[in-house]
């Protein structure tokens, strides 16, 4: 059958409410994501989670340590880098990078398929 009518089109750029109402619906796409820093309660143990609260495409992952910390990475896949995180983080533990690739091939054949 189509494809359901709440799933985003391959492609579609994902609209919060919260970015339309700052402004920043316009943005053009990055290439980067949202990284998390030790400064970051969860390592801490400070119960906290509000990039958690505040993405959209649930790109925050926790993993739990002993001791009630827990360590905090990011879904690069799922992450947008719409920046609505960085704001909400009450430790500034969150900023912008470049995400990472996959290796490039090491030889690629010649174009016409001699090689």
């Amino acid at each position: 059958m189509g494809q359901d009518a709440r799933e985003p089109k391959a492609g579609a750029e994902l609209l919060s409410r919260r970015r339309l109402l700052l402004g920043r619906a316009a943005d053009a796409p990055r290439e980067d994501v949202a990284s998390v820093g030790s400064a970051c309660f969860m390592a801490r143990g400070i119960a906290c989670r509000l990039c958690e609260d505040t993405c959209d495409t649930g790109a925050f992952r926790f993993r739990p340590l002993l001791g009630g910390r827990a360590e905090v990475t990011v879904e690069e896949s799922r992450c947008t880098a719409c920046g609505d995180c960085l704001d909400i983080c009450p430790a500034g533990a969150i900023a912008l990078t470049a995400a990472s690739r996959p290796a490039e091939p090491a030889h690629a054949p010649a174009e016409g398929g001699h090689g």
